[in-house]
């Protein structure tokens, strides 16, 4: 019998990297990026996008479009260009001028599924001039509901997840963890009524709580980590692999961005494996976020049946050493075996899809997903994907112009056989 696939939605979003760029030379962000914004920062010698998060992807692009048109401000004032490589070195003489605070590597510690402990980086910032740009996938909570009670512990008041400042003030992991969040002198419960509601009718209340009241299954999955992480890691990190053949990222990964890389923020869970290269394009931007919330979906699915057995399948199908070892080396041919064992895997599990919002999923059972790895693993993304301009590429991004992976599976993948895509290299 078939096991319906979860229709529970997700909040993503990504702070991707890049670099500035004047005559071929890098440029330090801080000399380009001289004034505060929300949408864009410096972040050491790289500039770095903040768009808004969204649980849909074509949002998700426009959001990431809004913040191109501020690069795209910064860049033209400073009459710079922007770079996307994900490994660049910087000239000795720009990096002698820049502050201290752009020469340090600004990122808070992550850590590693695999080796339980907080990464070390053994490079010192100040001496190197590599640099390299991530493209972290964020994955967050946002959907459910917890209740606020009184001191007799009656329901009061009802609040969404949704608000996002709920998630600036407590973290969702005690509240899932104990299904019940007692906070210390009611500082925080008071200060999330204040900033969801612009007021606190109950200032006076004392021994306030907060209950679990609803909840999502992909809430659920996104906080379930460790089982989370080796997902994204076998359908996300190893097909970027094969998407993403610079050997550049072999030099980034001895310092960011190896196998099993993550973080824990409030709203959920970072994924800090790849690099920023689907920032290239829209419809790759596309196909990795659908990759990653079919990660999401395939462990909620799970939770719902109150069972591993698709997640178990999945991760048990492949060698833990040669996820790490495709990936962390960036080895295309290991990664192209670790996909045909995930391929024979997805296929042995009997998943089915009812909802129309979902019909393009699951990708990594459609047909139109196995024949573009096939001729990806022949030719190389780039020739479906060139953007020599990234800026003006998102700057033209229009939803219904625009392919993202759904419409390019339908108006190029289908038309174009192996012949004519090696002809086109």
């Amino acid at each position: 019998m078939a096991v319906a696939l979860s229709t529970d939605k997700i909040q993503m979003g990504c702070d991707p990297e890049f670099f500035f760029e004047r005559d071929g030379k890098i440029i330090g962000s801080e000399k380009v990026i001289d004034s505060k914004h929300d949408l864009v920062e410096k972040d050491g010698v790289q500039g770095e996008l903040h768009p808004r998060p969204s649980e849909c992807r074509q949002v998700l692009a426009s959001n990431i479009r809004n913040c191109f048109f501020a690069v795209a401000e910064f860049a033209a004032k400073h009459k710079v260009n922007v770079s996307m490589n994900s490994v660049i070195s910087v000239p000795k003489e720009e990096f002698d001028s820049l502050s201290e605070s752009s020469k340090i590597f600004g990122c808070k510690p992550d850590y590693n599924i695999y080796t339980g402990l907080t990464n070390e980086i053994n490079v010192d910032p100040k001496i190197s001039m590599i640099r390299s740009a991530g493209g972290h996938l964020h994955l967050g909570v946002h959907r459910g509901y917890f209740t606020i009670c009184n001191e007799l512990g009656q329901d009061i008041q009802t609040i969404s997840f949704a608000y996002p400042s709920v998630m600036d003030v407590f973290d969702i992991r005690e509240l899932y963890k104990n299904k019940t969040y007692i906070c210390k002198d009611n500082d925080e419960i008071h200060n999330i009524i204040q900033k969801v509601y612009g007021y606190d009718p109950f200032k006076s209340r004392k021994n306030l709580t907060m209950k679990l009241s609803k909840w999502y299954s992909s809430d659920e999955a996104i906080l379930q980590h460790i089982p989370l992480i080796k997902l994204l890691d076998i359908i996300v990190g190893n097909t970027c692999v094969l998407l993403d053949r610079n050997p550049d990222q072999q030099i980034r990964r001895q310092t960011y961005g190896r196998a099993g890389d993550y973080r824990l923020p409030k709203y959920g869970i970072e994924y800090r494996t790849l690099s920023n290269f689907w920032l290239q394009h829209y419809t790759l931007m596309s196909l990795v976020f659908g990759l990653a919330r079919e990660a999401v979906l395939l462990l909620a699915t799970d939770i719902i049946n109150n069972n591993y057995n698709i997640s178990n399948t999945i991760i048990e199908s492949i060698d833990e050493a040669d996820i790490k070892n495709a990936i962390n080396n960036n080895d295309f041919e290991l990664a192209k075996q670790n996909f045909l064992k995930f391929r024979k895997a997805i296929k042995s599990l009997k998943i089915s899809v009812y909802s129309p919002t979902y019909a393009e999923l699951p990708l990594i059972k459609s047909k139109d997903f196995s024949y573009f790895m096939k001729l990806i693993s022949l030719g190389g993304v780039e020739t479906f994907f060139k953007s020599k301009d990234v800026i003006n590429h998102w700057k033209q991004y229009n939803s219904s112009l625009y392919d993202g992976w759904d419409r390019f599976k339908v108006k190029q993948l289908k038309a174009c056989t192996k012949k004519e895509f090696l002809a086109c290299k």
